[in-house]
């Protein structure tokens, strides 16, 4: 990769190219801030917190993360940390100039495209509904909830957790409800993440808390 940047800056860059890092989740404060969840192979769970609300152009002022690199080594450089480097390249896929000169506008109409792929309430009815179909579908009574890929399954499509392409040679597992692709590995260590809360599909955010159960264990269907 190419750019003018200085060469702590592209050390970090280089960083993302060969280690996997993962999307645990996106939370969000207004239309012009937001917390992005990421963690890697340690399993240290860090935030990347994006502000757009400031008047810089300066990409360490509008990306910051709380990992030991971005509160002091990144810092004194006024360079991003590897995962604000996932953040502004993988997640938000903003090119690699934003390190230099950074359009807000830009980076605030992403966090908005970001609101608006989590289902409105006014649709939550109809997922009951199609949940409901599916768990009492006889055929599926004793099958363990594994997200088995299906026909219906967009392998080839990035994973939703790592951010890279999925394909039949990595083992992959399939949303029941969205039907996207993801890497078996991301979802066991995305799962493995979520102690603060709810267990669900990082895209649409159906419920994954009955991942690996069969229904005969439950004893109950539950809905939400």
């Amino acid at each position: 990769m190419t750019t003018n940047l200085c060469a702590e800056q592209t050390k970090r860059l280089d960083k993302i190219m060969y280690e996997k890092l993962f999307l645990i989740a996106v939370e969000y404060d207004g239309n012009s801030t937001c917390e992005v969840k990421v963690t890697g192979s340690t399993g240290n769970l860090y935030t990347v917190t994006i502000d757009v609300s400031k008047t810089t152009t300066q990409a360490f002022d509008v990306f910051s993360c709380n990992c030991p690199d971005s509160l002091k080594r990144a810092k004194d450089a006024k360079v991003l940390c590897k995962h604000s480097c996932f953040v502004l390249l993988r997640v938000m896929r903003l090119p690699v100039e934003f390190f230099q000169n950074v359009d807000c506008a830009i980076v605030k109409r992403h966090i908005v495209e970001f609101r608006e792929r989590i289902p409105p309430p006014e649709i939550v009815n109809q997922q009951y509904q199609l949940r409901y179909l599916e768990m009492s579908s006889p055929e599926k009574e004793n099958r363990k909830r594994k997200f088995d890929v299906d026909e219906k399954t967009k392998i080839g499509d990035d994973c939703g957790i790592c951010l890279e392409p999925t394909s039949d040679d990595a083992a992959c597992l399939g949303c029941p409800q969205c039907r996207n692709c993801l890497h078996k590995e991301c979802v066991d260590i995305w799962l493995r993440a979520q102690h603060y809360g709810k267990k669900a599909c990082p895209l649409c955010r159906y419920s994954w808390d009955d991942y690996g159960k069969p229904l005969s264990e439950r004893g109950f269907v539950n809905l939400s």
